[in-house]
């Protein structure tokens, strides 16, 4: 149980550390989101919580890490011989909500949601699609993936990350110019549902191209000349990818002619 505002085990997310980008993290906010980072396979380094987040939060905390095979430790507990990889550990820290709301810099109207995590990334996906995407190599499953081509703004990420999950998505593609889906912004919007999803970040053209190897009809959201509304569709398969373009912009040129159909 952390009481000191100036204790350093929540340096991280002190104000000013928590809002700089980082490279092999990613930063969590929110006990909702923080309840789906645990119930991911993201290795999980730090977690603070409100004690009275404590109970509703210790039967995925047990599981995550008091079960053999659960893929984070406590603090200090190693792994375990012949499991591989550098030692992980996850502190577990506890303070109200007061606290939390002055060391963070948050200030809301009720701090009761207030809670924090440090999750590492994973390594890039370098095996392709099909390996990262469940049933795209079985062609009679069905496959449901959305592709973000160029979105800037976090928000609007972690609100189609929302709504994909909705929808049942199999997966998420970004453009490499899009935002950082594990921004942490993005992250409290999307309600910690990204980490639900596997993510792909790659030449969004050539991501598509695999897709249409694998049988997937590719789909782009545009309000060009060409393009039909999906009701004048006749049917759709049931393995396919949508692309949303960006703010600005919409969908790129080069991505857009590698697409099966053009929707508006």
């Amino acid at each position: 149980l952390v009481t000191d505002p100036e204790d350093l085990v929540l340096s991280d997310v002190a104000d000013a550390n928590w809002r700089r980008p980082s490279d092999r993290l990613i930063k969590v906010e929110t006990v909702e989101a923080v309840t789906e980072l645990l119930r991911s396979g993201f290795v999980v380094e730090k977690v603070v919580l409100q004690p009275t987040q404590l109970s509703d939060l210790w039967p995925v905390l047990s599981r995550r890490f008091a079960e053999p095979g659960g893929d984070g430790r406590w603090a200090g507990q190693p792994r375990a011989e012949g499991e591989g990889g550098e030692k992980a550990r996850c502190e577990l820290l506890l303070g109200d909500g007061a606290l939390l709301s002055q060391v963070s810099g948050i200030r809301k109207s009720s701090n009761l949601g207030l809670a924090f995590a440090l999750a590492r990334r994973q390594p890039p996906n370098t095996l392709g699609l099909e390996c990262a995407v469940p049933g795209l190599g079985d062609r009679g499953a069905c496959v449901r993936i959305l592709a973000l081509d160029g979105l800037t703004d976090a928000f609007n990420v972690g609100a189609c990350v929302r709504t994909a999950v909705a929808f049942g998505a199999s997966a998420l593609l970004c453009s490499e110019q899009c935002c950082d889906p594990y921004n942490a912004r993005a992250v409290r919007s999307s309600r910690g549902l990204v980490f639900r999803l596997p993510v792909v970040v790659g030449p969004l053209p050539a991501l598509l191209q695999e897709l249409r190897g694998l049988g997937v009809t590719t789909a782009a959201a545009v309000v060009q000349p060409g393009a039909r509304f999906l009701d004048e569709v006749p049917s759709l398969p049931n393995r396919w990818a949508l692309v949303v373009g960006s703010e600005h912009f919409g969908v790129a040129d080069d991505t857009r002619e590698v697409c099966d159909l053009l929707l508006k």
